[in-house]
Order: structure tokens, then C-alpha cells, then sequence
């Protein structure tokens, strides 16, 4: 399996779906398959539409703060630590282990 580059993300520069998925550290295709999802939390739509989508920088450090004040209720939190909590819950469930009642 290939180690996902992290991507940094800046004010001001635009970025790619390759880029933005890095930076969310999940595959593109995790990415392509989840953007409805995503956008349903607020996530911001590219800024250029056309060709191939780019999102800015700003828009997407901005989501990833509401999430993480808002959503998360951690002000430190940010949208890596929210993956890492879906890679948790995700292995939780198929492992089949349930919680006692």
C-alpha cells in the first residue's frame, strides 16, 4: 500500500482534488466517492469548476476550522483528527466486536 503524502494547505493558493485528498490523508477515490458527503457538512465547493476542480486554500482552512470548533466541540481539533476518528469507528465495526449492554 502506498503511503499517502500529507499536503499542507496555505491562504491563498489553490488546490487540487489530489491535493485536498492528501490533505484530508485519504486517497483521491475516497475523496471523489465522499464529496456529496462532505459537502453536506459544510465542506466548500471549488472555486474553479471547470476543467479540473481546484478548491482555495482559504475556504478549506476555514471549514476545517467550523468543523473543528463546531462540530467537534475541540477547539484544537482539526479535520486529520476527524479521519483518524472515522478510520477508528470504521475498523470498530468491521472488527464485530459490539458494546455490552
Amino acid at each position: 500500500m502506498l503511503a499517502l503524502e500529507e499536503c499542507e494547505i496555505r491562504r491563498g493558493r489553490f488546490y487540487t482534488s489530489i491535493e485536498v485528498a492528501a490533505w484530508l490523508r485519504h486517497p483521491p477515490k475516497w475523496f471523489y466517492v465522499n464529496r456529496p458527503a462532505l459537502h453536506r457538512q459544510g465542506f466548500p465547493p471549488p472555486a474553479v469548476a471547470v476543467g479540473q476542480p481546484r478548491w482555495r486554500g482559504d475556504d478549506l482552512l476555514d471549514w476545517d476550522a467550523r468543523r473543528a470548533v463546531g462540530e467537534c466541540g475541540d477547539p484544537g481539533g482539526s479535520v486529520v483528527n476527524l479521519a483518524e476518528i472515522a478510520r477508528q469507528r470504521g475498523a470498530f465495526l468491521l472488527s464485530g466486536k459490539r458494546r455490552a449492554s
